[in-house]
């Protein structure tokens, strides 16, 4: 909106958007209300899942163990996902 208002407001109506001279962006699980919290937190993650993009046969055993989640409704009953990924990634 900051940049260009008129093409904006053409392509919606929505009031709550507002212009912003700044680049906006939100932490994911953010929870600035708690005192172990810090941006080292989320910072921590982002970092990786940019090592997991980087290394492809990671990626690839991750792809499978959700696939093969996905594919068992009850896994997502008697597992979660973090356990199965885990235990996926060890066997290679």
């Amino acid at each position: 909106m900051f940049l260009d208002e008129e093409r904006v407001r053409a392509a919606t109506n929505d009031t709550l958007i507002k212009a912003r001279p700044t680049f906006h962006y939100r932490l994911p699980d953010c929870k600035v209300d708690e005192p172990d919290w810090g941006l080292h937190v989320a910072w921590n993650d982002r970092v990786e899942v940019e090592r997991l993009a980087a290394d492809e046969n990671r990626l690839q055993a991750c792809c499978e163990a959700y696939l093969d989640f996905l594919g068992s409704p009850l896994k997502g009953i008697f597992s979660k996902w973090a356990t199965v990924v885990d235990t996926k990634w060890l066997d290679h």
